[in-house]
């Protein structure tokens, strides 16, 4: 209670964590994580923290969003891009906060590159796009 009167806790997730507004489905809890040539795609971690996919030197195999997830990335035109009042940069973000934290790049993606979404439902496909701009969306059946 004091955390209500007082302070801000309200507005972390901390409350919505320890009471549920409703039960939801199981998620999955993916990482944006780029390869040596700056390429991003989506991983999953395991139970201690460590990514399901990765190579013999340690390095994050690069699954392929599309298949293995139903995540496109989206590309904005330029005029869309032009059009946006802020611009991010997730490489270079990412590299800062590597640096400023002194961590390695693969521990800063598996810090800040999380996005949460439903587990599939047996039998159903949900197609999404990502753009590093604009997050994560459901793509609308054409």
């Amino acid at each position: 209670l004091q955390g209500f009167i007082s302070g801000h806790w309200y507005l972390t997730a901390l409350p919505q964590a320890l009471n549920r507004f409703r039960q939801s489905r199981a998620s999955l809890h993916l990482f944006r994580c780029f390869d040596s040539t700056g390429k991003t795609y989506f991983t999953l971690k395991d139970e201690r923290g460590k990514p399901v996919f990765y190579d013999t030197t340690d390095d994050f195999v690069n699954q392929d969003d599309a298949e293995t997830y139903n995540i496109t990335t989206i590309h904005l035109s330029t005029k869309a891009q032009r059009r946006l009042w802020l611009t991010r940069d997730y490489l270079q973000l990412l590299i800062h906060e590597a640096e400023e934290r002194e961590i390695n790049y693969s521990q800063a993606c598996l810090t800040f590159g999380e996005v949460v979404i439903p587990e599939p439902k047996e039998g159903s496909v949900t197609d999404y796009g990502y753009n590093d701009q604009l997050g994560l969306f459901k793509q609308e059946k054409k």
